[in-house]
């Protein structure tokens, strides 16, 4: 469905574009100096919506830092909260009692491995989103699989090995529906994931 939306989208800035002269001379008609002509944005490429402009350069700084793929962990948080304030400060969490801009269950905050120090406030963002970067790429180096740290961030690792030990290279797809629609819609937005192959 995702690329049905993306081709009418494509076919949609393709028409915008070829109308942007007769709407270029009716600007000039009705005004003195001509209006000029802004690019359309690449609707191909995933950004991070409004609400994340806060944390953009965090989250960029941390992933520089820990060799984080560009956008994965922007992609990833974006997966979790939807940068939603009201998720992000608390006030909605998670059926499972998952907080934060992160989504961070009380127990992996306060022991969660793989060289992470615990998370003290999931609900403050800014120290939330450094957490999240260390605790990914922790997950990376466990696995070295990008695609396989992101299920072991929402499913567990231990969960994400037992997988692999009994269903080798198709282990992603012995994963609950929600892990495998979390790998894939995430590695589907961040060009250096798309090649990997699961």
């Amino acid at each position: 469905m995702a690329g049905h939306i993306f081709k009418f989208l494509r076919v949609a800035v393709e028409l915008l574009n070829a109308a942007r002269p007769y709407f270029e001379r009716l600007s000039r008609k009705k005004a003195p100096a001509p209006v000029a002509a802004q690019p359309v944005t690449d609707l191909t490429r995933w950004q991070p919506p409004e609400s994340a402009r806060p944390y953009v350069a965090l989250i960029s700084t941390v992933e520089r830092q820990h060799g984080i793929p560009h956008n994965l962990l922007a992609r990833l948080l974006y997966q979790e909260s939807r940068y939603r304030p009201d998720i992000i400060d608390g006030r909605v969490k998670s059926r499972v009692g998952a907080a934060g801009i992160a989504q961070v269950m009380p127990l992996t905050a306060s022991s969660p491995g793989y060289g992470t120090p615990p998370l003290k406030n999931p609900l403050d963002p800014f120290e939330a989103i450094p957490w999240a970067g260390s605790y990914l790429a922790g997950l990376y180096k466990s696995s070295g699989d990008w695609k396989k740290a992101l299920a072991a961030y929402n499913y567990g690792m231990g969960n994400v090995n037992r997988a692999i030990k009994s269903n080798g290279e198709k282990w992603l797809q012995r994963m609950p529906t929600e892990t495998r629609n979390y790998v894939t819609e995430i590695a589907r937005d961040v060009p250096r994931l798309q090649k990997a192959s699961v």
